[in-house]
This record gives C-alpha cells, structure tokens and sequence, in this order.
C-alpha cells in the first residue's frame, strides 16, 4: 500500500484554552525539477488534462533515468503527496499517487490501497494509466471504498487491469473531515521505493507549522518556505527523495526504526484580537496541552467505569487493580501505529472494537484508574527507537508515549503500548530517558496568566505577547526527571 493516508489528527492535538482557536494547515505535494524548485499543478493529479498528464510523466521519467537498480523492484513510486487545505472548521485533503510499473503481475501492483478515517467523506477518486503516448483513464469499476474493516475504517482501493511493462498509473483521492488538520505524524515510505515524496503546508494565516524530521539522510532532504507573515512561515514545503522500500522480511523492525517521517507540529498560532502571534516556546505550554488532554479523558472516564470494576472485581489493593487495567489493555486491545490515527481515539470504540494507538491505549487504561480513584499521574515521553526527543522544540507532538504512575513505595509504571514487560516497570524502549512532567488543571492558571499580560501591558498587543511568554516562562508547570 503506497503512502497511506496516516496521520490527519494526532491523538494529543488540543486547543490552546484561551488563544487557539483552531488549527489550520494546508499540506500538498508538487512535483519539482529539484529540491529547491517546484513547477508542476498542486491539485489532484487525476482531474489533470491529457496535456498535463503527458508533461507530468515526462518530467517524472527524466528524473528516473538518472537513478540506477530501480528497474529491479515490482513498481517505483515516481511521486507520493498529502495536500491538506484547512479552514478554521473543515480541512479536505489530497492525495495523489503516481507508480512506475515494471512487473505487471506482481501482488503490490495490481491493486493500491489508500486509507481513510469513518469521519472521512470521500469527495473524490480518479486515476489513469500512461502507456505508449495515451492516457486511459480508470473506469469507477477500477475503484472503490471498502467500509468493512480491512486496514482502515475506509479503504479507497485501485485495481488496474491487464498492466503492461512500462505503464506509468495514478491515482487520487480527495476527502473531507468536519474539523481543522491540526498537524500529525506523517510517513513517508511505503512498501515500494519511492522516488520523491514532497509535503507542502499552507496555514491561511491563522497558524505556522513547522516540520520535524527523523532517520533522514543527508542531501536526500530539504525544505522550502513559499510565504511568511510578520516572518512566521504560513506556506512551507518539505521534500524527501530515494526512500528505499520497507523492509519486508519477517524480522524486519518497524518503519518508524529506520525510515524517514516527519512530525508536522504548530509553531505558533494567530490571535486576530491582538493582531500578534503567539509562538509555542515553552513546555509550560505544553503542559498546558497536556492538561486539558488528562481532563478530556478524566470527563469521559465514565464509560469505562464498569469495564473497570468488572476487571477488579476481586481486587483489593491498588496495585493489583492497576496491574489488572494493564493487562486488560495490554493483552486485548490491539495496538495500530499512532500514524494510522484514522482510528478512533474516543474510549467508547476502543472497548467495542479493541483496537487503539499508542495514545489511545494509554488514555484508556489512565481512565479507568481514575474511574476507580486510584492514586495515579502521568509522564509524557518518547521511545528510544522513534529517536530522541528534541529540547529546544517546544512540541506536545513530539511525544509518543504516555506513561501511567502508580503512586506509592515504590512507584509503578504502565506503558501499554510496547511489548510486554514485567508488569509495573517500565519497558527497555523508555528506561533512562528524558520525560516530562505536567501539573493538571491549568486552564483556569493559563487564563489568569493571559489576562495579567494584557493588563500590564495596558492593552497594547505586541507588549501582552512579550510579557505572557515571559511571564509563561516563569511557572513551574511542566519539568523534565530521568525515567529509572
């Protein structure tokens, strides 16, 4: 399945409590002459014209000639794209797929998958096949959406039929979701080579994202800013080339280990009130994000209040509840990729369908404890393999792991999203590692924080934004402890 539509939401993407008002990004995929040039439409590829198919794979198959051992693998994904045009309510996104075919009958090119969210509505899909100078374009017989729970909620899937040696195949699908695209995890590879892979980010003014890369290779990577407001990128684009196919034997590690992806995050958000900019430089706003995340699930922990006593019926210490929690979502909720977040992050569906990411297994398990008024906290923190995290980088993004702490002598700690460990400790991935801590209930606080910086400041907006980061800067609501 050729780059898969992963990670439209993350699970921890929150709204500022007072001065965020939604975030909106725009990511798209062009195809360009080189890292720092990009000439082709940024639409969907499948509503081009013939003129422009042609153009398309001229270009493509001019970048192709230069590379070498291509021509050995099944298929080569020419190009690869996620276009996300966000409003302040709604976000549509874009997808486009162009595939080089060198192996006709081979199992990963006869039919392509691109997988969507059941909030998703699908608008569009399209594709066409270039051979020998034409374009013929798919009949709706050659796609459609599978709803009955194959590898996503909704999978828009393409069948090309009788390919031939040569053929050059697209396809497009374009889908809309009621709510803003509020940055995520996006990856990158898939399980054919691909050759170029471009994101574009366009905010409409109201928010700047900024990217943050991991496993890329030198020169195999660069970024571009199209256009600023008062310096703060609103369209940005980052483009990755020769990304190897996915390892495919059985021992193979998880893509996220070796391949690149990138952490699309919000650098800064804009208040049309005070006609500024509020930048994300301090984890007190994280901590803020992270506490407003604890009080969602907190308000929704009555769901899985009776889940929870069934599984403690018998239990009396606090320890053996938490420990029985752990391995009922341990054990029977099946873990998919927080890339994949087209799965529901709400507690309900993961108890009825057993399946969460990485955030979504945690967020049960931290519900239930509290549902039980088990004495519990929490750290957010990042597995080794996924690569460290960045310090200098003030992103809830960044974190992939929610780790739960028992209160008492000694602490135990449940991550239920990584392969099982002695149950109460933490896992090997996570040991020894940077985490950080939050306070809770911090929205009435940052609201009285924002309210003292525009009263100091006498009203002047420029001033309120100076003196609420320092002032931000000041609390002690977030620190950063060593994991044991």
């Amino acid at each position: 399945m050729a780059l898969r539509n992963i990670g439209t939401q993350s699970c921890l993407r929150l709204h500022h409590y007072l001065l965020v008002v939604s975030l909106t990004a725009f990511l798209a995929v062009f195809l360009c002459g080189n890292l720092a040039n990009a000439s082709p439409p940024d639409r969907c590829a499948a509503r081009r014209d013939d003129a422009q198919i042609k153009k398309l794979v001229g270009q493509l198959e001019d970048k192709l000639a230069k590379k070498t051992g291509l021509d050995q693998e099944p298929a080569v994904v020419l190009y690869g794209c996620r276009e996300f045009d966000s409003t302040r309510e709604s976000h549509v996104v874009i997808h486009n797929i162009v595939v080089k075919i060198n192996e006709p009958d081979h199992e990963l090119v006869r039919t392509r998958t691109l997988g969507f969210s059941s909030e998703a509505t699908i608008e569009f899909t399209g594709g066409w096949i270039w051979r020998d100078g034409k374009v013929i374009h798919l009949e709706e017989s050659n796609r459609n959406i599978d709803k009955t729970g194959g590898i996503s909620p909704q999978d828009v899937v393409f069948s090309f039929p009788d390919l031939e040696k040569g053929d050059v195949v697209c396809y497009s699908v374009e889908a809309k979701k009621e709510h803003p695209y509020m940055g995520s995890h996006l990856r990158m590879s898939c399980d054919l080579p691909v050759m170029l892979c471009n994101t574009r980010v366009k905010t409409g003014g109201f928010f700047s994202l900024e990217f943050l890369g991991h496993n890329l290779v030198s020169k195999k990577y660069g970024k571009k800013v199209y256009k600023e407001k008062d310096g703060y990128p609103i369209d940005i684009k980052f483009t990755v080339v020769d990304i190897p196919a996915d390892k495919k034997n059985q021992d193979a590690p998880m893509f996220y280990e070796y391949q690149p992806f990138l952490i699309v995050y919000p650098k800064a958000q804009y208040n049309d009130m005070t006609e500024a900019w509020m930048e994300t430089s301090s984890w007190n706003m994280v901590a803020v994000f992270a506490s407003g995340y604890r009080a969602r699930i907190q308000e929704k922990s009555s769901v899985v209040k009776a889940k929870a006593r069934e599984l403690t019926a018998d239990l009396t210490t606090d320890a053996e509840k938490a420990d029985a929690l752990y391995k009922f979502v341990q054990d029977d909720i099946k873990m998919v990729c927080f890339f994949d977040d087209y799965y529901s992050s709400k507690l309900e569906d993961i108890l009825v369908k057993h399946e969460a990411n990485r955030f979504g297994k945690s967020a049960l398990m931290y519900a239930m404890c509290l549902s039980l008024d088990l004495p519990v906290d929490v750290l957010l923190s990042r597995d080794r393999q996924l690569g460290h995290i960045d310090r200098t980088t003030c992103a809830m993004d960044q974190f992939t792991d929610f780790i739960i702490i028992l209160e008492g002598e000694p602490a135990r700690y449940y991550v239920p999203t990584t392969d099982p460990c002695i149950t109460g400790e933490l896992p090997k991935g996570l040991r020894g590692l940077n985490a950080l801590s939050t306070k809770p209930d911090l929205k009435d606080p940052f609201r009285k924080l924002a309210i003292e910086a525009m009263s100091r400041s006498s009203g002047n907006p420029q001033g309120g934004s100076a003196i609420f980061n320092s002032l931000l800067n000041e609390q002690d609501w977030s620190e950063w402890i060593i994991l044991p």
